[in-house]
Formats: C-alpha cells, structure tokens, sequence
C-alpha cells in the first residue's frame, strides 16, 4: 500500500483550495501567510499526487484532492464545504448528507482491503461504487441508496407501468432483476427482486 503523509502546513494550503477551489500561488501565500517558495513546494507535490492541476498560474484542486482533504481535515466547516463541492462535481441527484455515508463508507472498505487513498481515481464517483460493490454486504443502507443511485443516473433506467424506475439486468437463471431500482413503495434498492419487474420484463419481451 503505498503511504503518503500530508503534514500540517500541507493541510492548511489544501484546506484554502478547498474554500478556493482555484487559485495562484502568489494569492495562497499571502492569504495562508506561507512563505511563496514553501506554497510552491507544497503546490508542485499536490501537482505529483493529483490532489491540484496546473493551468498557466492557476491551480485547481481536484476531485482527488478534495476527498483526502475529507478524510484529513478535521474542521467541521471544511469538510461540509467539500461535501458541498463533490455533490457538485459529481453532479449527484440526491442529498448531500448521502455522500458522506457513502465516503465513509470508502474509507473503511479502503482500510479492510489496504488500498491507499491516493492510489484511487475520484473523476466519476460511479467506479468507486462500483469498486465496493464486491462487499455489498459490508455496506450500509445509506451507501447502497448513493450507489443506487449513481446506477440510476448513469446507466438506461426502464420506467414500470406503477411509475417505478429499474436498471435491468438478468442472473445466472435468467431471472431479471434490478441492478438499481427507484420503487414507489421501498425508495432506492440495488440487486432487487420484484415480482412486478418480472412481469414488466415479461411483456416487453413477448411485445
């Protein structure tokens, strides 16, 4: 597992490209009042390990920079303010107190498993579900609820005669079921069986 120790100073100028998201280098010093070669330092290391990108004498943290700072920043406020910003950036439907079961979640499935954070891409949160997929069973309620609802988002959904939206798969039986299911009755479930959905799937087939 590869170790990468962010140290206060490190966390602090983060912290601001958090607040900031974009910013030079000149400005960072002066706000975080570091000296400009140090701010630099930090900035090109940030660069290394794809917490920043670099655009002419900007830098812009990155989805990757914005959920270690999650995992390291112990300010409340700073972290609210990412949940804020990945919600953004992700560009998820649901609430954003969902996202932080379902980083939480990632953070113990990473610790089970010995991946490093800084080994894993944060671009779309859709390949991190479907990473912790493989212990559905560790995950709590809340987390398959966001992975539910990424499947929702990002792949064909088939809406049910009652109003219900599915993204359909079929087992090893040939039994159609719902990778990810919006039920009326029940709320967002992944891997689920319905009766109805069979029936739906039935009539399509037969159409």
């Amino acid at each position: 597992m590869v170790i990468t120790y962010l140290n206060r100073r490190d966390l602090e100028i983060l912290s601001l490209l958090v607040e900031l998201m974009a910013c030079s280098s000149y400005r960072l010093s002066k706000l975080s009042k570091i000296p400009a070669a140090s701010v630099w330092r930090t900035l090109i290391k940030f660069k290394g390990l794809g917490l920043v990108i670099k655009d002419d004498n900007t830098f812009r943290i990155t989805p990757r920079g914005l959920v270690i700072c999650y995992y390291m920043e112990k300010k409340k406020y700073i972290k609210e303010k990412i949940i804020e910003k990945l919600k953004d950036v992700w560009d998820y439907e649901g609430d954003k107190e969902d996202l932080k079961y379902f980083l939480n979640s990632l953070q113990l499935f990473m610790k089970a498993n010995n991946i490093s954070p800084f080994c894993l891409c944060y671009n779309e949160p859709l390949s991190l579900a479907s990473l912790m997929i493989s212990k559905i069973n560790d995950l709590d309620d809340d987390t398959k609820k966001v992975i539910g609802r990424l499947f929702l988002q990002m792949f064909p959904a088939v809406t049910l005669s009652n109003g219900c939206k599915a993204v359909i798969s079929y087992d090893s039986n040939g039994k159609a079921y719902g990778i990810a299911v919006d039920c009326k009755l029940s709320g967002i479930k992944i891997f689920h069986y319905c009766p109805l959905l069979e029936k739906e799937v039935k009539r399509l087939n037969d159409t």
